[in-house]
């Protein structure tokens, strides 16, 4: 990856103000002046937290050097402040600006149709298929982790998607930064599906990434769009383990398609998590999915 180096006055016009786009626990975002590109401001302090980020950019740019995938918005370069009499660090990086809304936006709108939602769920189920072809062809450990739809945007033109926040993804060994879907372990019981690394000094131990988190993600995404309310939520779950089960029951009994029912059966169990995006199209549109619509039905 390219090293961009700043200075201080360069760095202050960077993160001006009227340039922000949005906020979050560990970074700041900002556009620049001519609406190109994007800057990604690293607000933790911590060597090591920043270290990791580097690595995990540093890692993902020589992947997709060899093997491109344009829906992963990639760093451009790597911002370094370089100023005399100060030891060089990284502040963040820039990435391509890209205009859209991101996925949320589309799934929990009652505004946009169901065929309209379950055409960007496909896509997405999709573009997890290509990082799994891309596992097996590269050899490399390589998991989005943090995987939600917040983190994926929808372009306006083109309806394409661009998966967001790379520096969280899991990459080789780096560690483990927290996933939204994966921090609340209350359907991740089974510890040999959903492993936790060995050790993480940056942000404690965090469930492993693997094929089964990625997909586990991905079926929350699926799960999110029917409730028409968010399963993970900030502080606890919309759904106990043994409710979300039962919510799953009903779905069978509405008529969702086996093939789906039976993903999100895959979640509690033993077996290998499954990515159904083939069947999505062929979900039928069920209002009384919604939660507010099957706590009525189920009384509480």
């Amino acid at each position: 990856m390219k090293e961009k180096h700043i200075n201080i006055d360069e760095f202050l016009k960077l993160t001006d103000k009227s340039h922000s786009l949005s906020s979050g626990t560990e970074s700041l975002i900002y556009k620049s002046d001519d609406n190109l590109d994007v800057f990604k401001f690293f607000l933790i302090g911590m060597n090591d937290c920043v270290h990791n980020k580097c690595y995990i950019l540093n890692s993902v740019s020589d992947i997709t050097k060899e093997y491109p995938m344009p829906f992963l918005m990639t760093p451009k370069d790597l911002v370094i402040i370089d100023e005399e009499g100060i030891e060089p660090r990284p502040v963040g990086y820039t990435m391509p600006f890209i205009k859209g809304e991101n996925l949320e936006t589309y799934l929990l709108d009652d505004n946009i149709s169901f065929d309209k939602k379950k055409e960007l769920l496909t896509k997405t189920g999709k573009l997890l298929e290509k990082m799994k072809t891309m596992r097996q062809e590269t050899g490399e450990s390589f998991f989005l982790n943090d995987l939600h739809e917040d983190n994926i945007i929808v372009e306006n033109n083109t309806e394409d998607l661009k998966i967001l926040d790379i520096d969280s993804a899991y990459v080789r060994d780096s560690y483990v930064a927290p996933s939204k879907y994966l921090l609340k372990r209350e359907f991740l019981k089974n510890k040999d599906k959903y492993p936790k690394e060995k050790e993480n000094p940056i942000y404690g131990k965090q469930v492993l990434p693997n094929q089964n988190t990625e997909y586990y993600c991905y079926l929350v995404m699926i799960l999110n769009t029917l409730l028409q309310e968010k399963l993970i939520q900030e502080r606890s779950t919309l759904l106990s383990y043994h409710q979300l089960k039962s919510y799953i029951d009903y779905l069978e009994k509405l008529g969702l398609n086996k093939e789906i029912v039976t993903a999100f059966k895959r979640i509690t169990e033993n077996e290998d998590n499954i990515n159904p995006y083939e069947y999505i199209e062929d979900i039928k549109e069920m209002p009384e999915a919604s939660y507010t619509r099957y706590r009525e039905y189920k009384n509480f």
